[in-house]
């Protein structure tokens, strides 16, 4: 995992709106998922896992932006950073931090998804069509 982390870190430097860079990222970013999955040895979490790759923007590889250079730049250090902190928390042994961690992770990502709901962004991108306005929150 911490290759993958390196590997990442190796992308930061240069432009995160080059495609040969962002599917770089996407890749890798796919990699880092799947090994933390695999670090927990649960069926029912790589279960739930791949049942929920099939809903529209949950992929970790869900990525909503504006299009503008600093927000995407931003989004993709503060995920790294994120990234950085879970495995660092693994490999002390504190599960309950890993977890919190991972908790803001995934809702920094549905944030995202709330903002382009709300700013009627959300059908520029693949599949956005299927998702529409969260009412009640």
């Amino acid at each position: 995992m911490l290759e993958i982390i390196a590997e990442i870190d190796a992308l930061i430097p240069q432009d995160t709106k080059d495609p040969a860079v962002r599917a770089r990222f996407l890749n890798l970013n796919v990699r880092f998922h799947s090994e933390l999955l695999k670090l927990a040895k649960s069926p029912m979490l790589q279960w739930s896992f791949d049942r929920m790759l099939t809903l529209p923007f949950a992929s970790p590889n869900a990525f909503i932006s504006d299009g503008k250079q600093d927000e995407g730049r931003n989004k993709f250090l503060v995920a790294q950073s994120q990234h950085r902190a879970i495995a660092e928390a693994i490999g002390a042994r504190e599960g309950a931090r890993a977890e919190a961690i991972a908790r803001e992770h995934a809702r920094i990502a549905r944030l995202s998804l709330d903002s382009a709901l709300e700013a009627q962004r959300v059908g520029q991108f693949p599949g956005g069509s299927l998702i529409g306005p969260v009412t009640g929150r």
